[in-house]
């Protein structure tokens, strides 16, 4: 610092440095750890919503380059052709994935899809064609008989499509592939869709950041505790279907047929209900065993062992008006001598239930409702498991949500040295 009379300089010691990126990098759009999956749909409609809107636009600047045939070499002038039909052809591949993606969607996102019907079906039809185009272009050069598969389904449903042609129009500017699809009105669709899920994800935000400060989802350390050391118990306000439920009108439909005069009599008819409703498949490899929602497994009639059917219990309960939460156990045995370190535990996953103001543990896949249970305690009734963590469904890692409970519970239970 400078004093030269009233003005005062104050030089501010600076740094410079250079990063200098060395080596390949390498990227990954896969993620291991799955979200749940309505958060993985509405991922998967927004990512290909863009990507058909960016093909629309790609589509555009190729047909505007391929006009002016005169003034160009020929190898040019088919270059430019070759690149416009790539980009039709890779259009109907992302508009198709987009199809696929909202034929995937719980209802929940499908009420606030509006896209067109008619156009999604033709796009289909269009990219299977196209797709084959080998197989297809043979077929349509061939006047001695009908088309057949995607050809023939197109004609018999769209008897104006012409596939490989596009219709342009120099006074509007619209572009119409194949005389069926019409691509300004598509991307004010698409549009709208990539809005409502935007808003669907912000509402799905909201809730759950909603339910972390209610004080329903402390996070666990070893043995499920919380920063405070405890955790934490069912209360009165655990009765909402969070969004692992997805289709409340599916789970409120079921909760209506199976609700009693008593909660104990209520808590028998799910476990009826399920037993009889409900396949269990117990295979580590097999394909239902990942996040999904509620209300799919009710309408598969499938779900991925204990974890998952207790999921369906809990949200069945508190649509019948009884506070429940799940209750993660291992096996005793299994943390003492077994662990073989590959995170595959033996356990059981309960739901925590208040019946009466007084918190019982409920075995929802063998209908034994436990009332004398400390829900402070870490040892289930019977003393062969032991209790590491609770929460409400879409808090905590499930064994059926796959590979990310595995490293849960690696990290949460290391098997002793010598034994992995």
């Amino acid at each position: 610092m400078e004093d030269r009379g009233a003005e005062v300089t104050v030089r501010t010691p600076t740094m410079t440095f250079t990063i200098q990126v060395v080596g390949p990098m390498k990227r990954s759009t896969f993620h291991e750890a799955a979200p749940d999956a309505t958060s993985e749909v509405i991922s998967d409609i927004l990512h290909w919503s863009w990507s058909t809107r960016l093909q629309i636009r790609r589509f555009g600047e190729s047909l505007r380059g391929d006009f002016g045939w005169n003034a160009r070499p020929q190898l040019r002038l088919r270059r430019l052709s070759s690149q416009m039909s790539y980009d039709e052809h890779i259009l109907y591949v992302a508009a198709a994935h987009l199809d696929r993606a909202l034929s995937r969607a719980p209802r929940v996102v499908r009420d606030e899809v509006q896209l067109s019907k008619e156009w999604r079906r033709a796009i289909t039809l269009l990219r299977h064609i196209y797709e084959h185009w080998d197989t297809a272009r043979a077929e349509l050069r061939r006047k001695d008989r009908p088309p057949r598969r995607s050809l023939k389904k197109l004609r018999d449903e769209f008897p104006k499509a012409d596939p490989w042609t596009f219709t342009f129009d120099p006074a509007t500017g619209e572009v119409v592939l194949a005389d069926v699809v019409p691509l300004r009105p598509l991307r004010a669709e698409l549009r709208g869709l990539e809005a409502r899920m935007l808003r669907l994800q912000r509402r799905r935000a909201r809730a759950r950041r909603a339910e972390l400060r209610s004080g329903r989802d402390e996070s666990p350390d070893v043995d499920g505790k919380s920063e405070e050391g405890q955790m934490r118990s069912v209360g009165p306000a655990d009765t909402s279907l969070d969004p692992t439920a997805a289709d409340p009108s599916v789970i409120q439909e079921r909760a209506t047929r199976l609700k009693r005069d008593t909660p104990e009599q209520t808590l028998q008819a799910i476990y009826l209900h399920l037993k009889s409703e409900l396949t269990i498949a117990t295979a580590w490899n097999d394909p239902i065993r990942r996040r999904i929602n509620s209300s799919d497994m009710l309408l598969q009639k499938r779900a991925w062992g204990c974890s998952a059917h207790a999921q369906v219990a809990c949200h069945l309960a508190r649509a019948c008006g009884i506070p429940a939460i799940l209750v993660k156990a291992l096996d005793l045995d299994w943390i003492e001598t077994k662990n073989r370190g590959d995170g595959k535990a033996s356990g059981h996953v309960y739901v925590e239930v208040l019946i009466d103001g007084k918190p019982c543990l409920w075995d929802a896949q063998g209908g034994t409702l436990h009332r004398d249970y400390d829900p402070s305690g870490t040892i289930t009734p019977g003393g062969q498991k032991r209790i590491y963590d609770k929460g409400s469904p879409e808090a905590i890692v499930l064994s059926h949500h796959g590979v990310v409970w595995e490293q849960e519970t690696r990290r949460l239970y290391p098997a002793p040295t010598g034994r992995a």
